[in-house]
């Protein structure tokens, strides 16, 4: 199987790096989906206080001004929560892509445009985490012309430091 390589096609936006969700609400840039295969939204937060999850909601919309915005459904999550961050094992990832959970938490979404770690790992929200959200060109209401899409992480009432970034990947087919 063919791996990706960010160098290979792929394009890194930092939307928000880093900042305070206790600061206000962290809305990031439009991207265009006009010429990607998918994007991946990666939020890296600290630990927060107790129930203080960060949300995020993904919108689309039909350019880079916002017209037309609606929710977006998103595909997959991926999330690391708290200590599973540190452990890491590579070939955890490998055997993941067939379901299988293990250090890495796989929800899998088709009507849902917020996504927060209380929902898939952190029910006390008080854990570092890295949250992955995956969009699929497809995903988007092509139909009407919605050819963007953003990401909203909304305010935390205590301090949490969280960094929101961007990755494209261009590729249109993944061999195998």
């Amino acid at each position: 199987m063919d791996r990706w390589n960010i160098f290979d096609g792929g394009v890194f936006v930092p939307a928000a790096i880093p900042v305070s969700l206790a600061a206000g609400a962290v809305t990031g840039p439009w991207m265009p989906m006009r010429d990607l295969s998918r994007l991946y939204f990666v939020l890296v937060a600290g630990a927060g206080t107790a129930t203080e999850d960060p949300v995020l909601t993904f919108e689309q919309a039909q350019d880079d001004s916002g017209t037309g915005v609606k929710a977006l459904k998103i595909g997959r999550v991926i999330t690391r929560i708290g200590a599973d961050i540190e452990s890491y094992d590579p070939t955890e990832f490998v055997r993941n892509q067939d379901g299988v959970d293990r250090k890495n938490k796989v929800s899998t979404f088709d009507t849902a445009d917020t996504v927060t770690s209380a929902g898939v790992a952190d029910a006390a929200g008080d854990l570092e985490k890295v949250i992955v959200v995956e969009v699929l060109d497809q995903d988007m209401d092509g139909d009407n012309d919605f050819t963007h899409v953003r990401c909203k992480i909304a305010a935390t009432d205590n301090a949490q430091l969280a960094t929101l970034l961007y990755i494209a990947d261009n590729r249109q087919y993944i061999s195998g």
